[in-house]
């Protein structure tokens, strides 16, 4: 089994750093994100759908999905 040598290891491990840190950040502008995935979480778990993939395709694609979420958690409205 061959190794990666230490500057392509230590490109992956900045890499990485770099990913976490520009995720954080875009979901630290974007809080809804966090509601909207209680909302489905909390959906999925009361209705416990057989097909998960085609439950989550229509309640995430249901167009007055921002209303719902926001009347959920006592929003006035999650992007402004």
């Amino acid at each position: 089994m061959s190794q990666l040598p230490p500057d392509t290891v230590e490109k992956l491990r900045q890499e990485k750093i770099r990913l976490r840190v520009e995720n954080e950040l875009y979901l630290r502008n974007h809080p809804e994100i966090k509601f909207i995935i209680q909302y489905f979480m909390r959906h999925v778990l009361i209705e416990r759908p057989q097909n998960v993939e085609k439950f989550a395709a229509e309640l995430l694609g249901m167009e007055e999905l921002e209303g719902l979420v926001s009347n959920m958690f006592g929003l006035d409205k999650l992007v402004e």
